[in-house]
């Protein structure tokens, strides 16, 4: 089985110089935002207070800004509360000190301290008429035989003035057929201080001081989320199936869901001064529902809702408070607010920036980042953390989950059609198969930039997840899943979208996949528990996979994008020996790398540059190893290991490392976030000539010449020879900032061919020099008229259908614009004839690419459209 990995949590940048490099690297600006648990106003003030996972958030300005509270040194926070008289509780799962489940905050001294003797996993608060504490507690992600996914220790009973507790579980009934208490989600105090609690598999109880007994009949489902009551008494309950209404306990329920989405969790409800009410919608992770979120609205007591989600885009509704300003405040991922009574909502956390659980980031060709979000997945009620996206380099995200169901989420990846695919793994069922908890795995595909999730239906249905996937250079992209009992552990695709599930069938194909690989050359290496490290060198071809190492457990395989060398690592935890192996021959033979530190348990991700630096995130069983580790290439058995972090500092432990096109690094924290490298660690790609073109000729004798810019160059150098060995310059210009160079008067003569070229460098060094263009200048004397190519600009891109294109400088004629689609199919072409052109596309969504040609069918301009 696999090996759960270690967890440590850690809490600040590094900055460490090592003997081969110094680096160092700052948190982007704002993260994927935590989710917000909880959401209450001070009854005194009015400052509002939001809960995220372990922290919590206060704001004195009715949501405009938020600043952090001090640290509540709790593990998991799971409810806010206020007394009357403006004293703030939290219920949380456990303190991380004395484990106990009730904290209280201090606002005058911004301390946080623990209620000694409280029960663990308090989910509910409420104070009596006496001023003392009933709370409630409950536990999600329990699967064994005996217990249903929900259950409880029960009711429990704080008097403030002894500092004591007492078990109030007096006619408290147990879950139907099991033998545990319900979880309570809810409790509530009515004006003639009747304590009511709303219960996930047993409906809604009254306490009458000493025992528990059912509140009204007729309850259409037990399963209730949220309690709320309005000025005039009535109550108002969420539940899994809609919102049902009470106006006393001597009365029956009705059920109040009219407009409202049949059988979606209502997970919250809160109600404005002029009788409003707002429900916040969502389903659990152990039900099978699109993990997207939804407001709704009342304003008549109930009898039908509207939604009111206009522009809201994200998960599940945690939270909502309705404020006494006026505004509607929201929890999700991250904090939401309408200050038109829910008309229209926006993301409202100024101020603070609380970091979700970050795994794994990734960029599409517009430079957009996407990071997956991974909660844990057992007693929690939280394990979903979904897939997030900034298109400003994260100074702002939005949660992008829109028809993903709740998935333990493995594996993120963008294909060369900028397609992004996401996939999970399963959550378990009850053993003895009752209130059997969804868990499918299941693999989606984003084509319109992570606004919406389809779930791909052709590939074989994993066992237990979705772990890996890769793409060769030949457009071929391969799924790997875990324990290929009677099935593939290996699916590939060649069209993005139908897979082949015949690749690596059983008895012989390693089970469970702990790697995934591919090389230049199109091999494939797939690493397995029972079969270590196989490989296919003809094209992933079905039966084609053989081993090529001992039968290994749990082996981990990553290669080197530049030098092609193979590094297979055993991921399960190691005490002696050496466990990570490098192959520079395609995996014929592996020798040791026998630096590594013995107590390595895996290597969480490695990230390789093209100055021959590797660099490996590492977990470990000793924390002192734990870290992010450097190696130079050409590697050897005897390649030294250089820890860039010590033991003892405060630092980020990455689970996943990319490296984007501009050449910086970037290491993803769980619950830290992300943070890049100051600097790049890849020196500038060969860069691209741009005019004038190839062989140009009649070119002027100051000619301006341009290139393609490119994010990872700093300043370029340009040289200009009369041969092409470029032995002897007649231009050698260097430190150009930007991507045009003017050839100064005097130094080109009519009739004669040159050559030039043009090098990059950024501040980690010098890239490698362009092509070769040439041109022939004019033969006429003094007829300096300045020679550019057409400049074209085509907007609005993204476009809905009809883009314009604007060209500047006819002096070529017969150019064509000519469209693909994600396949390289030719799909419209339309000649250019005039300066301003308008194009119907007819298009359906998704990505496009565009070229424009001359009639020499040179490229004069290429690029990617997006029509939505």
């Amino acid at each position: 089985m696999k090996n759960s990995k270690l967890i440590f949590f850690v809490l600040f940048v590094i900055i460490k110089t090592s003997l081969l490099a110094q680096i160092s690297f700052t948190k982007l600006p704002n993260q994927p935002s935590d989710n917000i648990v909880s959401i209450v106003s001070d009854p005194t003030n009015n400052d509002i207070y939001a809960a995220a996972t372990i922290k919590v958030v206060k704001s004195i300005d009715a949501g405009v800004s938020y600043t952090l509270t001090a640290n509540t040194g709790v593990g998991n926070l799971n409810v806010l509360y206020f007394t009357p008289s403006g004293v703030l509780y939290a219920g949380v799962d456990k303190s991380n000190t004395n484990s106990v489940g009730l904290i209280k905050y201090n606002k005058a001294t911004n301390i946080w301290s623990e209620i000694l003797g409280s029960p663990q996993d308090i989910t509910a608060i409420v104070e009596d008429n006496l001023g003392n504490l009933i709370v409630g507690t409950g536990t999600t992600g329990n699967y064994g035989a005996t217990n249903p996914i929900n259950k409880s220790t029960g009711m429990f009973y704080y008097t403030v003035a002894t500092a004591t507790w007492t078990t109030i579980n007096s006619g408290l009934p147990n879950v139907p057929t099991y033998t545990v208490f319900p979880f309570i989600k809810s409790l509530v105090k009515t004006s003639a201080g009747l304590i009511i609690a709303g219960t996930y598999g047993n409906g809604v109880l009254q306490f009458s001081g000493t025992t528990w007994s059912s509140y009204g009949t007729g309850l259409s489902n037990m399963n209730v989320n949220a309690l709320a009551l309005n000025t005039s008494g009535q109550l108002f309950a969420g539940t899994d199936a809609g919102v049902s209404s009470i106006v006393n306990a001597a009365n029956a329920w009705t059920n109040s869901s009219a407009g409202l989405p049949i059988n979606k969790p209502v997970r919250t409800v809160s109600m404005n001064a002029s009788g409003t009410i707002f429900a916040g919608l969502g389903f659990y992770h152990y039900q099978n529902g699109n993990m997207a979120g939804d407001i709704y609205s009342s304003s008549n007591n109930g009898v039908s809702w509207q939604n009111t989600s206009t522009g809201y885009v994200g998960g599940v509704v945690y939270s909502l408070l309705a404020h006494s300003s006026g505004n509607v405040v929201l929890g999700s991922a991250g904090i939401w607010k309408s200050t038109n009574n829910g008309g229209l909502w926006s993301f409202a956390m100024n101020g603070v920036s609380l970091a979700n659980q970050t795994i794994k980031m990734v960029k599409n060709s517009l430079g957009h980042i996407f990071v997956m979000c991974r909660n844990n997945a057992l007693g929690t009620r939280l394990p979903f953390g979904g897939v997030f996206r900034s298109t400003d380099n994260g100074t702002t995200w939005t949660q992008t989950v829109d028809g993903i169901k709740a998935q333990d989420l493995t594996v993120l990846f963008i294909d060369s059609q900028d397609n992004i695919w996401v996939a999970g793994n399963t959550q378990k069922p009850n053993a003895n198969g009752t209130g059997t908890i969804w868990g499918t795995p299941e693999l989606y595909k984003s084509t319109n930039n992570g606004t919406t999730w389809i779930k791909n239906t052709s590939i074989v249905v994993a066992g237990d997840s979705y772990d890996f996937i890769k793409e060769t250079n030949s457009g071929k992209l391969y799924v790997a899943s875990s324990f290929g009992t009677g099935q593939t552990n290996l699916s590939s695709s060649t069209d993005f979208n139908t897979f082949d599930n015949t690749l690596n069938l059983p008895p012989n194909n390693g089970y469970h996949t702990f790697g995934l690989a591919v090389n230049n050359a199109n091999d494939v290496f797939l690493g397995t528990e029972t079969m270590g490290l196989m490989r296919s060198t003809s094209n992933g071809a079905a039966g084609s996979f053989t081993s090529v190492t001992s039968p290994v457990a749990n082996t981990i395989v990553n290669i080197d994008t530049f030098c092609q060398d193979i590094y297979s690592n055993v991921s399960n935890i190691m005490t002696t020996g050496v466990n990570f192996y490098c192959s520079n021959n395609n995996g014929n033979s592996f020798f040791p790398l026998l630096n590594a530190p013995t107590y390595w348990a895996h290597t969480n991700d490695m990230a390789f540059t093209n100055t021959g630096k590797i660099y490996t995130a590492v977990n470990s069983s000793h924390f002192n190893q734990v870290g992010l580790y450097l190696m130079q290439s050409p590697v050897n058995t005897n390649s030294a290991f250089t820890q860039l972090i010590s033991f003892g500092t405060l630092s980020f432990y990455f689970e996943s490392l990319f490296i984007d096109k501009c050449g910086y690094m970037y290491g993803v924290a769980k619950g830290n976030g992300i943070a890049v490298s100051n600097a790049r660690v890849n020196t500038p790609r060969q860069t691209a000539l741009s005019t004038p073109v190839n062989n140009a000729a009649n070119v002027v004798l100051t000619p301006t010449l341009t290139w393609n810019s490119s994010c990872d160059a700093d300043s370029y150098r340009v040289q200009v020879a009369a041969t092409n060995t470029f032995s002897t310059t007649l231009i050698d210009q260097a430190t150009i900032v930007g991507n045009t160079y003017v050839v100064p008067t005097g130094i080109l003569n009519p009739s004669t061919t040159y050559y030039w070229r043009v090098i990059a460098t950024n501040d980690a060094g010098i890239g490698t020099w362009s092509n070769t263009f040439n041109f022939n200048t004019d033969s006429a004397l003094g007829n300096n008229q300045n020679y550019s190519q057409p400049t074209f600009t085509l907007y609005p891109n993204p476009t809905n259908g009809k883009v314009f294109l604007k060209m500047e400088n006819l002096s070529i004629i017969n150019s064509e614009i000519l469209f693909f689609d994600a396949l390289g199919k030719l799909v419209k072409s339309k000649t250019i004839q005039n300066t301003m052109e308008e194009i119907e596309l007819n298009f359906q969504s998704g990505f496009y690419f565009f070229k424009i040609i001359d009639e020499a069918q040179n490229t004069l301009k290429a690029g990617k459209l997006l029509v939505n």
